[in-house]
């Protein structure tokens, strides 16, 4: 091991160390790299990132103790760029010439036809130019200015704007007598330069006393219902911290304006603050202005007491002629109207709507309803229009939370005009404010988008080292019926890569899985509807609570895959509900007893494969291999995120729970008459799954500085297959462990399950499937540069049957079940383009459950047993795009698409 070291490795690391001690070679005399900044704190430690934030200039990133990304910067000739930049430019521009002349020769020659033939028009020919300003960059170019790092000149300036920043931000968190020393140490024989700074806090300033200075007795209410949580009180032994007293100040104003104070914002609250040197307190006085109100129609301003604002009228503008009956132009002139209305095209025709939920009718004969025969005046509002009302008024109003005659409040405004953006009927959502006497006007002026979209899309999709392409051809309306229905049509056509589930059998001379065959097996063509309803179908959208947030999910899809061994249709018909509450939590949960009905029909097979699998005798892959009929009677799923958008809060958390019951409504109508040969009771001689299933995910995020963060995840989950499943989960429901998204040492569903040694198992199969599944990951992430991120990981985890299984001996979940769990670890390097995310990951298999105890850690001796069996069969265990030679290292590897989690 020594000796492969010394030999690759050690070369490596002096070439680059050598290299990296000359880095400076580029700089002139009077310049200085600086090699190192240090930070030497006496005191508060809790600043510590916050330092290094604020210090103007760092040295170069390095990569484990080497500035790499220097060394590629200085590696890269920046005068052979330019060059070959040029080079490329005039070519471009040759080309363009060229295609100029033919695109003038070929329009001549068009227009000379035109002419003899006596006609006033021709078809003009354009050809498309190269662009030669906004120019792809080349690899170089990359590897210089977007992997490599400049140089880090040291400037004086940088240096003692960051002494005065340290000093700023310390006297900003309370510590006025903080004191500040820099040291700049230069080595003039390498041009090389290091940076010190030493901070001493000393003691901050606390809150000696706290009072509020105002005669108006609406704030001075509102601040002590405010402060009667201890939550929001500000407390005498509170450090005297500026960024708090901000953040306190701009919580308050929230607060003022959720409770009715219109017009009110942070600038109109301020303190006074008393300090006493001797003691380091402050006597703090909170003080509340008054507010300035612009006279409508005039400049002038007057100064008025803040009161408590109510809501006179809503109004919904539906900016759009397409349905105006005559000519629209026509109609303003004979009106003596303009075009424009406040910055928008001018609605003319107008309905007064009252949806009230004390009239026992239909909303559709409350339109007619006056507002002095109404019960409920609060939900009136005023629609505008032209010609034809294309979205239904009683959705409009569902969706406003500023209802006539309350208070305002600032939430419900947000909200309301992120309602009717989550519609998905308009392309622009402009809300106003018009002050009305003491009370005011909301106006939504709200623009339409395209009611129909034709559009298509092409997929790439990966299953451990296997590629699947897939496009699609859509259809989408956003206002099928006027009610903000989205009825979505596709019809998808792919070709995918996928491994067969039985790989081997020494019975068979046959190899019905052999990865040769495996590359673009699979044909799928299928056609797909969803429909999205506002509300909870069959009931009307205002017989539910404004805030709930209520949608009904519809959806259906056919498919027809064929592979080499098999044909295959499918029907899936889903009717989920769902509700969301709140910020943070969704709901979804399916109609009872109707949830999802899948349905899957095996129409050919190839005998020999078939034979296979039954002799094989795994019941996960004879559940795939079969017809089958999965009918799910309920379905819930509750979902927790707490993503929040403020900078200061660094802390993420998501969880989500999913709950499947199936088969139990089908029990009661199947018949025993017509049994399966599985010894199941079917549904018009259709076997049918019966099982209860849950779910867990639970992801935690830190982010410690800009790009660098800590990622937690755990997954728990578990399946129980009763009565008509005898012996396991649907394969849809099944859980397996390894790939891209799990336990990345191990391929999508090669690990386990248990301590199930499929080395050893002539019959093993390609996809282990359990009924429980357990999978921690935890993950760091750093920046490597503006596009390359990087990461370590940890992964453990495994899965288990519920019952005991003949064949795959130790597959069972026990008591024993620590013992059996893998761990794994590695590297990650990640392509970050803010719309989507390239990731390569290594994982390095630390402990194997499936050897035998005393050999599962990597640097236990291995069971000579699977060493021989491995050693003469490498074919199975190696990648068909890769060397056989290269085993289990090469399917370490993973390919993503996004972030892991």
């Amino acid at each position: 091991m020594i000796k492969i070291i010394k030999t690759y490795y050690l070369p490596l690391f002096l070439i680059l160390l050598v290299s990296s001690c000359r880095q400076n070679k580029y700089l002139s005399k009077n310049e200085f790299l600086l090699t190192k900044s240090t930070i030497q704190i006496d005191g508060n430690q809790e600043f510590k990132n916050d330092f290094n934030e604020i210090i103007r200039q760092k040295p170069n990133h390095k990569l484990i103790g080497i500035p790499i990304y220097l060394w590629v910067y200085n590696k890269v000739d920046s005068s052979s760029i330019v060059l070959k930049k040029q080079e490329y430019i005039t070519k471009l521009s040759l080309k363009n010439k060229k295609n100029l002349e033919k695109q003038n020769r070929i329009n001549d020659k068009r227009i000379n036809k035109a002419i003899k033939r006596n006609k006033k028009d021709y078809k003009y020919k354009q050809i498309e130019l190269k662009d030669t300003l906004n120019v792809k960059m080349s690899i170089k170019e990359w590897m210089k200015y977007r992997f490599g790092e400049a140089p880090v000149v040291f400037d004086s300036l940088y240096f003692n704007k960051s002494l005065e920043q340290l000093n700023v931000f310390l006297r900003k968190k309370g510590y006025y007598d903080a004191n500040i020393q820099g040291k700049i140490k230069y080595n003039l024989k390498r041009n090389k330069v290091k940076t010190y700074y030493t901070i001493n806090t000393g003691k901050p300033y606390v809150i000696d006393s706290i009072k509020v200075l105002t005669e108006n007795n609406v704030l001075y209410n509102l601040y002590y219902n405010y402060t009667k949580n201890p939550i929001n009180q500000l407390k005498i032994i509170d450090v005297f911290d500026s960024d708090k007293l901000d953040s306190y100040r701009n919580n308050l104003s929230r607060y003022f304006q959720v409770n009715g104070v219109y017009g009110f914002s942070p600038s109109n609250i301020y303190y006074i603050a008393d300090t006493n040197r001797i003691t380091k307190t402050v006597k703090l006085t909170i003080n509340f202005t008054d507010r300035i109100k612009k006279i409508v129609n005039s400049d002038a301003e007057i100064i008025t007491p803040f009161t408590l604002t109510k809501i006179n009228r809503v109004y919904f503008h539906l900016v759009d002629t397409t349905y105006s009956k005559s000519n629209f132009k026509l109609r303003l002139q004979n009106l003596n109207l303009p075009l424009l209305a406040n910055g928008f095209v001018r609605s003319l025709d107008t309905l007064n709507y009252i949806n009230s939920t004390g009239v026992k009718h239909s909303s559709k004969k409350l339109k007619s309803i006056k507002e002095s025969d109404s019960v409920n005046l609060n939900r009136s509002i005023v629609i505008t229009y032209n010609g034809k009302l294309f979205v239904d008024a009683n959705l409009l109003e569902m969706q406003n939370l500023t209802e006539k005659n309350t208070y305002y409040n600032i939430e419900n405004y947000e909200k309301s005009v992120n309602n009717l953006i989550e519609l998905g009927l308009f392309q622009i959502v402009k809300p106003e404010i018009i002050e009305v006497d003491d009370q005011i006007d909301v106006h939504y002026y709200l623009i339409p988008r395209k009611k129909m979209i034709y559009n298509s899309s092409a997929r790439v999709t990966t299953s451990g080292v296997f590629l699947g392409f897939s496009g699609s051809a859509n259809y989408t309306n956003t206002n099928l019926f006027r009610g903000a229905e989205k009825l979505v049509l596709s019809f998808t056509i792919g070709l995918q890569s996928m491994p067969n589930l039985t790989y081997n059998n020494s019975n068979s001379s046959t190899n019905v899985s052999d990865n040769a065959k495996q590359v673009f097996n699979t044909k799928e063509i299928g056609p797909s509807a969803k429909l999205e309803l506002p509300g909870i179908f069959p009931f009307s959208i205002s017989s539910f609570n404004k805030n709930q947030r209520a949608k009904t999910l519809l959806s259906s899809s056919f498919g027809f895959q064929q592979r080499n061994v098999f044909t295959k249709q499918s029907f899936k018909l889903n009717y989920i509900y769902n509700f969301t509450l709140g910020k943070n939590v969704e709901l979804q949960f399916g109609f009872p007893g109707f949830s999802t009905i899948n349905f899957i029909n095996f129409l050919q097979f190839d005998e020999t494969f078939k034979t296979n699998i039954y002799q094989n005798k795994d019941p996960f892959t004879q559940n795939y291999y079969r017809s089958q009929l999965n009918w799910q009677d309920f379905k819930f799923i509750y979902q927790y995120r707490n993503n929040s958008k403020k900078n200061s809060d660094k802390k993420s958390v998501y969880f989500q729970s999913t709950l499947d019951l199936a088969g139990n409504l089908l029990s009661l109508f199947g018949t025993k008459n017509n049994l399966s040969t599985e010894n199941q009771k079917t549904i018009l001689g259709i076997s049918y799954s019966q099982f209860a299933r849950i779910d867990n995910e639970f992801v935690f995020a830190y982010q410690l500085q800009k790009y660098t963060s800590f990622h937690f995840r755990t997954l728990i989950g578990g399946g129980l297959p009763y009565s008509n499943s005898k012996f396991a989960l649907p394969f849809d429901y099944s859980f397996f462990g390894g790939g891209p998204n799990d336990i990345r040492a191990w391929r999508a569903g090669t690990l386990g399950p248990g301590s199930y040694n499929y080395y050893l198992d002539k019959n093993y199969t390609t996809l282990q499937l359990g009924d429980i599944r357990l999978g921690v990951s935890s993950e760091y992430r750093f920046k490597l540069s503006s596009l390359m991120r990087g990461a370590f990981f940890i992964d453990a985890g495994n899965v288990w049957t519920t019952k005991k299984d003949a064949i795959r001996i130790g597959s069972q979940f026990t008591s024993k079940w620590i013992n059996e769990i893998a761990i794994a670890s590695g590297l990650g390097l990640r392509a970050d383009f803010d719309y989507f995310v390239v990731r390569l990951d290594y994982g390095f298999k630390l402990r194997n459950p499936v050897l035998s105890s005393g050999n599962r850690w990597f640097f236990q001796p291995k069971d000579k047993a699977v060493y021989d069996v491995i050693k003469a069969n490498p074919n199975m265990y190696s990648s068909p795009f890769f060397p056989h030679n290269w085993n289990d290292f090469i399917n370490s590897f993973r390919v993503g698409i996004g972030y892991p989690f």
